[in-house]
């Protein structure tokens, strides 16, 4: 069975960006709506699960770890099986994402990457994550102020402040699970069901 690296054409000491260009270019390559071959998904598939493993440094140091435990004689099962857990579990995730990804146009692919990997995208989800916790904590505020009324003990005072602040963490925290979802929706567009070749 082929490694992770071989399914991207790569050496095992491979850097960061050669990895992510092998990767770019396969998935490229074999995206089923781009590519009509009868294996071109099982091949985009394969390409996902390997970057997804590989584009994370603890993954990969796992993955890695597992690949010399097998090609040594030294057998330690209990570190073996907790690299194989941490493996297995992202190697999971990423045949759940491919598999979504397959089922997209190649322009939704494109901008579902640009998505999960552009900084812009992160200050853009962070600022409207930032401003709508604010906005729901004004009106949090508000709606307490209607129901207690303005209070004089300053104890009380500090006490609402220290509420407001937690449930705004919460809220951000919230927001970000909701957010990712909601945009990907909005920008990206649901998988096709059937995809249609070129």
């Amino acid at each position: 069975m082929a490694t992770h690296y071989q399914v991207l054409g790569l050496s095992e000491n491979a850097t960061s960006a050669e990895i992510k260009k092998a990767y770019r270019s396969l998935a490229k390559k074999y995206h089923p709506d781009l590519n009509s071959a009868s294996d071109a998904q099982e091949k985009f598939i394969e390409v996902e699960i390997a970057y997804s493993c590989l584009s994370k440094d603890d993954s990969r140091s796992a993955y890695d770890r597992l690949l010399k435990f097998d090609r040594s004689n030294v057998s330690n099962p209990k570190v073996r099986r907790k690299y194989e857990t941490d493996v297995n579990m992202r190697t999971r995730r990423g045949r759940d994402d491919a598999s979504e990804r397959a089922h997209m146009s190649y322009s939704q692919y494109q901008r579902d990457e640009l998505l999960r990997t552009s900084f812009l995208a992160l200050i853009i989800k962070t600022a409207i994550t930032v401003l709508l916790g604010v906005i729901v904590s004004v009106v949090l505020y508000k709606i307490a102020v209607q129901i207690y009324g303005p209070k004089t003990d300053r104890w009380a005072d500090f006490k609402s402040i220290y509420l407001l602040g937690g449930t705004y963490i919460f809220i951000l925290i919230g927001l970000s699970y909701v957010y990712e979802p909601l945009v990907k929706n909005l920008l990206v567009g649901k998988p096709k069901r059937g995809i249609v070749k070129k």
